[in-house]
This record gives C-alpha cells, structure tokens and sequence, in this order.
C-alpha cells in the first residue's frame, strides 16, 4: 500500500446559493479500501444596503418604502437627534423579496431622522 502525505488538497467554491451544503473526499487506496470524510457547510445570504424611497408625509403619519430580500428582516428606527444613541423602533418587517411600506404613525415633532437596520 502506498501512502502519501503530503498531497495538498484545496477546494475553492463561489457563486453558491444560500444553504446547507456536504463536501465529501473519497479516498481509494491501490487495494480497493475506501475512506470517506465529509465536511458541512451552511451559506448565508448577505443583505443587500437598504435605500429609502417614497418618503411621504400623511397628516401625522411619515411613510417610506425600500426593496427587501427574502430571508431577512427588516428593522425601521428612528430619532429626534443625530449622534446620540437614542434609536427607536417604529417597525420590524420580515422580507419578502418585493418594495415594503413602512409608516410611522403620529411622527410628531420639527425633524426625525430614519434608518432601516437589516437582521
């Protein structure tokens, strides 16, 4: 039986949907013997940056829109300030692959700053 050692195996996967994978590596020695190792793998999907669209004043209420991505979900905050740490959730969506409305009801107050936080 032969043996190496020192051969070095690489794999080297792109462009791979999001989800649960199995890698396996057979081995088969001159004698018919077998070994088998396997590896498993999950891939997430990254989100996409979130752009406000259509952002709208109703009476009271301000209103926008952004493009989701299925899988993930969406966290709408807001703030009477920048640069505190004063961020409050007005809505948390769940994607669905399609544009999302989002409306702050009774958005009181001179100025009001929004975000959309992906989770």
């Amino acid at each position: 039986m032969r043996i190496r050692q020192d051969w070095p195996y690489s794999l080297l996967l792109s462009g791979l949907p999001p989800g649960n994978y199995t890698i396996s590596a057979v081995a088969t020695d001159d004698l018919g013997a077998r070994a088998t190792n396997s590896v498993s793998i999950v891939i997430n999907s990254q989100a996409m940056p979130v752009t406000l669209q259509n952002l709208t004043r109703v009476a009271s209420d301000f209103v926008f829109s952004f493009a989701s991505q299925s899988g993930h979900t969406y966290e709408s905050q807001y703030t009477d300030a920048l640069g505190g740490s004063n961020w409050e959730v007005s809505a948390t969506v769940a994607g669905t692959g399609s544009t999302l409305t989002v409306t702050n009801k009774n958005a009181t107050g001179a100025q009001r700053f929004y975000r959309v936080e992906t989770k």
